[in-house]
């Protein structure tokens, strides 16, 4: 019998797929970070993303912890996406299969890699602040450090994309409006953007969630901390509109919810809770101590005291919380 979702508005469901066992892959090579961080939170503290030079610096650590979280959260979404990569519609023949793809944030690469495979005779780039990536690759991609937040590159290689992808970009972005036109610009006439990103914020279909609840507000204090950062991150829920802002047409939208925990029924999603409340606890302290620090003015003794109670709200099934995960993607007008 197939599994029952669980909608929330047109488009909007649980996602119910098979679970396979995550795999983990050896780490990708990394280099030391040499960007300035707050002295109290090394030497054992997550370090800082390794920036190119001239680049404002990225709050997320780039140590072998966060990049195993990285693989894992990879295939958490290749469940939740049903095994997808993408679900803007992108042809397999041929004559109409994309030539040229753009992997912003790419991280460790584990989709570019995919992608290249998928499409054989495409051009995929792949583009990061740090050179994380494996070094062995297929033959149509490359890996380049770039930050979109800049002037995008110039010459052939970065004209007419037929596809331009965003995943978990967040914290990435001083302005998302700009990143859309920018990336509208460089698309062939007829060709794809599509953004996957979660919300940030916890969510109960069960009862509304305090504000006062230790998760509600890590999560407001994400958003808090990102947003004096110049790099805002409630802009998730309104990504369909700024896609139409920007010129983009027939776009669609469509949202996940995905469970925090083991509370919901379903053997699957269950599974699928307990996945993503992982995901989330292995990421709290990176997300936490650089954001913290530096624009909340607290220290890492008291952080680490606020992310116990934060720990034990991911454990409460009572709540029946979920993240939502949006997807949204558009076309350029012009030849189909």
């Amino acid at each position: 019998m197939a599994e029952r979702t669980m909608p929330i508005a047109p488009g909007v469901s649980f996602a119910s797929p098979s679970i396979p066992p995550l795999t983990h892959p050896g780490n990708p090579s990394h280099s030391p970070s040499t960007a300035p961080f707050p002295p109290h939170l090394l030497p054992d503290g997550p370090k800082p993303k390794l920036t190119r030079p001239g680049t404002a610096a990225y709050h997320v650590p780039n140590d072998v912890v966060e990049h195993e979280r990285q693989e894992n959260q990879y295939e958490l979404v290749k469940i939740l996406l049903d095994g997808r990569l993408h679900l803007a519609p992108l042809s397999h023949e041929p004559s109409r299969a994309p030539r040229k793809i753009l992997d912003l944030a790419t991280g460790t690469g584990r989709w570019a890699v995919e992608m290249a495979d998928a499409f054989p005779h495409a051009q995929v780039i792949g583009t990061d602040l740090s050179p994380v990536q494996p070094e062995i690759v297929p033959p149509n991609l490359r890996f380049e450090i770039d930050d979109g937040n800049d002037e995008w590159q110039d010459g052939p290689d970065w004209h007419d994309f037929d596809y331009i992808h965003f995943r978990f970009t967040v914290v990435s972005w001083s302005d998302w409006g700009r990143m859309l036109r920018v990336a509208f610009e460089r698309l062939r006439p007829g060709g794809f953007v599509e953004m996957q990103e979660p919300d940030c914020d916890v969510h109960s279909d069960n009862r509304e969630i305090p504000a006062a609840n230790p998760l509600k507000m890590w999560f407001a204090d994400l958003r808090r901390a990102s947003a004096l950062a110049n790099r805002p991150i409630d802009v998730v829920p309104v990504l369909k509109h700024l896609f139409i802002e920007a010129g983009f047409v027939d776009v669609q939208e469509k949202v996940y919810k995905i469970p925090i925990g083991g509370w919901p029924r379903s053997r699957k999603l269950k599974q699928m809770g307990r996945l993503w409340q992982q995901n989330l606890t292995d990421g709290l302290p990176g997300f936490s101590y650089a954001l913290w620090d530096k624009w909340l003015d607290r220290r890492r003794e008291q952080i680490d005291v606020e992310l116990v109670d934060v720990r034990k709200a991911l454990a409460d099934k009572k709540l029946r919380a979920y993240e939502r995960f949006y997807v949204v993607w558009g076309r350029k007008p012009g030849a189909v």
